[in-house]
């Protein structure tokens, strides 16, 4: 886990440290690839998930994320964001002693916490933290969003 690529979710009232790694990212990314003709598999970049996810989504001035079109995102590449950012976190409240968020313990939260469990646009929000902090760093989601209206008011 790296503190400048990390955040922290909030689930259920339990706060959980998600952190995207190379190796998640890389699993993502061939993942949601897509086959050439030829049949060749080309990966679909972390940057390209994310600004797919960005294109679906408003950033209020509170910092609420709210889900605004529904753009080319499918619920399992959420989902799977969400899992591969808490295994890279590796850390949560403690549960029978531990508070170390393995493999295991991330699909348990997935299922449970994942979409359709809650609603697409909350989990939208948490995916979007993830790749956020992994491409931009920990900074503010809003410091973000104000410079990407300035760039957009310039342009």
């Amino acid at each position: 886990m790296n503190p400048a690529t990390s955040t922290t979710l909030t689930l259920d009232g339990d706060e959980y440290v998600a952190c995207l790694t190379e190796v998640g990212i890389m699993e993502l990314e061939i993942k949601f690839g897509h086959f050439q003709p030829d049949g060749r598999k080309v990966m679909r970049s972390i940057v390209a998930i994310y600004a797919t996810l960005l294109d679906s989504l408003v950033i209020r001035d509170d910092g609420t994320i709210n889900l605004v079109g529904y753009g080319d995102i499918a619920i399992e590449e959420i989902n799977d964001v969400l899992l591969h950012g808490l295994i890279g976190g590796g850390r949560g409240p403690e549960v029978d002693g531990s508070t170390i968020v393995d493999k295991r313990r991330a699909q348990h939260l997935v299922t449970r916490y994942g979409a359709p469990r809650r609603p697409i646009e909350v989990v939208a929000g948490d995916a979007f933290k993830i790749l956020h902090a992994a491409i931009h760093g920990a900074a503010s989601i809003r410091a973000t969003a104000a410079k990407m209206a300035q760039e957009a008011v310039a342009a």
